[in-house]
């Protein structure tokens, strides 16, 4: 018999039947008639079960699903004893990463807005290795969603934030190498694998065309241009002069008058560029006031 024939109430019993999101998900799926009987009855059997709302919740994040988002959020207080509220912050058990942190490292805005919108949802939170959703987002050049981040926040974003295995800032993330984008749909590999130093394409570093866009917007909220000097870590300055980024050296340059010394044991910009056998950065160093130390020499031939 065809699903066609099949009254609705066989089908809701059908569904009733069922003991796993996945088989009543199936069932929804086999026709558009079935998928619209089906559709809320599911989301109300996800909302019997805490840990399955979360696990769809960072699924819906990491596919851009937005309508799918709001109906689980819907489902977090619902002013029944029956429903249990689950946690808005949680992450997935591969990564580590919430679902704003899914959401922003693969440029979902909907999503981005619609989480930070909710309140209960910590717009700043931190995975395992220290990374956030701006860190993420700086990296992967989504500007819009850097955006969304600053101005939804609620003054909580800290822009100058570091992770604690690479100890980068999101201006630094958004300066480096450009690595594969393991944030890209069904390519989820290891996060924190090397960095590539390919340096073939145009914007070889990872926030590409959008950096000068993520920069204004860090500067603007806060981002402080020299950190990694105390802590004997690279600036965003330091790691483009390391990285032979001449036109990210400019830009950052040209926003603000940033220290060009050494500082302790960490070397300078002009050191970095030099040891690296960057000339070009290190003809724009000098051109722009810096100083050669004699520690440039150590260790050069």
């Amino acid at each position: 018999m065809s699903l066609r024939a099949v009254p609705n109430e066989l089908i809701l019993r059908i569904a009733q039947g069922l003991e796993s999101e996945g088989d009543i998900n199936s069932l929804a799926q086999s026709c558009r008639r079935c998928y619209n009987i089906l559709h809320l009855f599911l989301y109300r059997f996800l909302a019997q079960h805490k840990h399955k709302r979360e696990a769809a919740l960072i699924w819906a994040a990491k596919h851009g699903r937005d309508r799918t988002a709001r109906l689980i959020l819907q489902t977090h207080d619902v002013g029944n004893g029956d429903t249990k509220k689950f946690d808005l912050n949680c992450t997935d058990s591969q990564y580590g990463l919430s679902s704003l942190a899914w959401a922003a490292a693969r440029d979902h805005e909907a999503v981005v807005k619609l989480l930070l919108e909710t309140e209960g949802v910590n717009p700043d939170p931190k995975n395992r290795f220290q990374r956030t959703p701006l860190s993420y987002a700086a990296e992967n050049c989504h500007a819009g969603v850097v955006k969304l981040l600053f101005t939804m926040g609620r003054g909580r974003i800290d822009a100058n934030a570091t992770d604690y295995y690479y100890y980068r800032t999101p201006l630094v993330w958004a300066g480096s190498p450009r690595s594969t984008n393991v944030f890209e749909e069904d390519t989820e590999k290891n996060f924190n694998q090397p960095l590539s130093m390919d340096k073939s394409e145009l914007y070889p570093w990872s926030a590409g065309s959008s950096y000068a866009s993520i920069l204004d917007l860090c500067i603007q909220y806060g981002a402080n241009l020299t950190v990694g000097k105390s802590n004997g870590y690279d600036s965003p300055l330091g790691w483009a002069a390391a990285c032979g980024y001449k036109l990210l050296v400019e830009m950052l340059l040209d926003k603000t008058a940033l220290d060009l010394s050494e500082s302790g044991s960490h070397p300078s910009p002009l050191n970095r560029a030099a040891k690296s056998g960057h000339t070009a950065v290190v003809a724009l160093l000098l051109e722009r006031g810096a100083e050669v130390e004699d520690s440039i020499f150590s260790g050069v031939h």
